[in-house]
């Protein structure tokens, strides 16, 4: 018998978002944790909700605050990723398997292109620099073919 618990997603959510700032925490102190960003994304893309909206948005808030980074930057990343990006990515490609692959790897693109940009015009102290790129995105497709998708 299974008990109906109404609050069972946002309790899931405050208690993904606590782990996600714990994360983000040691990201700082450890260059080699990759930010999980794409994955975060792609997951939302795959498997969208109201409360995983919301943790992505402070997860990414939260990024580019420690990062010294222009704010709200990566909500607009995320939203044309999301509202634009995938939905035309996921028509087009032929090979469903290489999607994850794809999708992930454009929205760090996409993401190092707008604080790229932001950096030269407001001048701030968040930049990518490739090779970090590619091992970040290598490491994110790896965990998430490992967790089973």
């Amino acid at each position: 018998m299974q008990r109906d618990f109404t609050y069972q997603e946002a309790l899931k959510g405050v208690l993904l978002l606590g782990g996600l700032t714990l994360y983000e925490l040691l990201t700082t102190i450890y260059l080699l944790l990759p930010p999980l960003l794409a994955l975060l994304a792609f997951r939302l893309y795959e498997h969208p909700s109201r409360m995983m909206v919301v943790v992505v948005a402070i997860y990414l808030w939260l990024f580019e605050v420690e990062r010294g980074g222009v704010m709200f930057v990566g909500w607009g990343v995320l939203f044309l990723f999301l509202a634009f990006i995938m939905p035309f990515i996921a028509s087009k490609l032929i090979c469903h398997n290489c999607l994850p692959f794809v999708g992930m790897a454009l929205f760090y693109l996409l993401y190092d292109a707008a604080i790229s940009l932001s950096h030269l015009i407001f001048a701030s102290g968040m930049v990518f620099p490739p090779l970090y790129l590619g091992y970040y995105l290598a490491t994110e497709v790896i965990l998430y073919y490992l967790a089973g998708r």
